[in-house]
C-alpha cells in the first residue's frame, strides 16, 4: 500500500511539473502577452503536450502502473486470505475441545449400564 501512494504522489508531482511548465511557455519573459503568432505556437505545442500526455507515454502508462499495482495488492491479500482461512480449519479440526476418537482411545471398555434401561417386569397374572 505504501509502494501504491507514493506512485499516486509521484504522479500527482509529475503532472504538476508539466502543468506548470506549459503555463510557463505561454508567458512572455517580461510578463506580457506574447504577439498572436507565438500564442498560435505555444498553444500547439501546449496542445501536442497534452496529446502525448494521453497517449501510451503519459497518463495511460500512469494509469495501467496504478492499476496493476492495485491487482497484485489485491491478489496477495487474497492469497494470504484463503492460506489463513485454510490453516485455521485444520486446526480446528484437529485441535478441537471434543474429539470422540481420543475418548475411544483413552477408555478401551465402554460401559453400557449408565446409558441401557432395565427391561420392565413382567406382570403376573
Amino acid at each position: 500500500m505504501l509502494g501504491l501512494a507514493l506512485a499516486v504522489a509521484k504522479l500527482r508531482e509529475k503532472r504538476q511539473t508539466e502543468e506548470g511548465l506549459g503555463l510557463r511557455q505561454l508567458e512572455a519573459p517580461g510578463g506580457h502577452n506574447p504577439p498572436a503568432e507565438l500564442e498560435n505556437t505555444s498553444i500547439s505545442t501546449l496542445a501536442a503536450r497534452v496529446e502525448r500526455l494521453l497517449t501510451s507515454e503519459g497518463l495511460t502508462s500512469d494509469l495501467l502502473l496504478s492499476i496493476s499495482l492495485v491487482s497484485v495488492v489485491l491478489l496477495l491479500v487474497l492469497v494470504l486470505t484463503s492460506f489463513g482461512l485454510v490453516m485455521t480449519l485444520n486446526r480446528r479440526a484437529t485441535h478441537g475441545t471434543y474429539s470422540p476418537s481420543r475418548q475411544e482411545k483413552e477408555s478401551s471398555r465402554v460401559e453400557m449400564w449408565s446409558i441401557t434401561q432395565p427391561p420392565p417386569m413382567e406382570r403376573l397374572i
